[in-house]
């Protein structure tokens, strides 16, 4: 598992490639970037199933 700065630093490298690409390279750094952003979000939906549910007192009914 790349470290989750590394993929950060990948994505800001592939979206300034992408500015300054043509064509076919255009389409393969669209994709590329497209799965590292893929990734990106997976982690994070990861890293946040670890936090324990927080008590939130604003959903629950009061008895007046």
């Amino acid at each position: 598992m790349e470290p989750l700065n590394r993929l950060e630093d990948r994505i800001r490298t592939l979206s300034e490639e992408l500015l300054r690409a043509e064509d076919e390279e255009f389409q393969r750094l669209a994709l590329e970037l497209r799965a590292a952003i893929s990734a990106h979000i997976e982690r994070i939906r990861a890293r946040l199933a670890q936090y324990p549910v927080a008590d939130d007192r604003r959903s629950q009914k009061r008895d007046p």
